[in-house]
């Protein structure tokens, strides 16, 4: 059985998707379940943001520490 939460779709699916499930981009600080703590720098995308801040803290970087 598939369940699918509603919380998921308090960001997921808005007036920007039609009400239909989509994708979004925001730096968020993620909890320990899967949610977001908190939305961070949510009205900020681009590349003017630098990596240190983005995802979290998080980000694949293609090479070996």
């Amino acid at each position: 059985v598939i369940e699918r939460s509603q919380r998921c779709m308090n960001c997921h699916a808005g007036s920007e998707t039609r009400e239909v499930p989509g994708l979004n981009i925001k730096s968020v600080i993620p909890g320990q379940r899967g949610g977001s703590l908190t939305a961070y720098r949510i009205d900020e995308t681009g590349h003017q943001i630098p990596f240190s801040e983005r995802f979290g803290g998080w980000y694949v970087t293609g090479q070996a520490r």
